[in-house]
């Protein structure tokens, strides 16, 4: 297995481009994604908490990465993420139910529709968990240095 099959995991399909790409960007980011990159036919979308310390890989508050591309007459979707050995690849069946959900949403409607009390929950889930893992960090580093500083004495 190659170390990049390792920490990364992306699965992705093309359909017909929708008329209104404004309107499907939109539609992104009412559903709680984060646009962090724009280019005339390449946009990035993120949502949830990059670091979450969250054992249930099928959570929607760990990070999702989506990719949306026109090629040609095609928008190309990838759903997926990067991250610590193996948890992407834990987090596969997520991403395929999104892609999936993306694509059906996408196909019929030309943007995925909204469901607030679903943003609401996730924005505040993804906080959480971010906000606990920092504190987790942040009392690791202290009994390290705590260790070291007896040590030294």
């Amino acid at each position: 297995m190659k170390f990049k099959e390792i920490v990364y995991c992306y699965v992705a399909e093309r359909i017909a481009t929708p008329g209104d790409l404004a309107r499907l960007q939109e539609s992104f980011v009412e559903n709680g994604f984060v646009e962090k990159e724009c280019g005339n036919n390449k946009w990035l979308y993120k949502r949830g908490a990059a670091l979450a310390l969250e054992l249930d890989y099928s959570a929607e508050t760990i990070e999702m990465q989506v990719f949306l591309e026109v090629v040609g007459h095609e928008l190309e979707i990838r759903v997926g993420n990067w991250g610590f050995p193996f948890e992407p690849l834990m987090m596969k069946p997520r991403f395929q139910k999104n892609l999936d959900r993306f694509v059906k949403e996408i196909s019929e409607n030309g943007f995925l529709s909204v469901d607030p009390t679903q943003v609401t929950g996730i924005k505040t889930q993804a906080e959480s968990k971010k906000t606990g893992a920092r504190y987790f960090l942040l009392v690791a580093v202290l009994a390290v240095v705590a260790a070291q500083l007896v040590q030294n004495t």
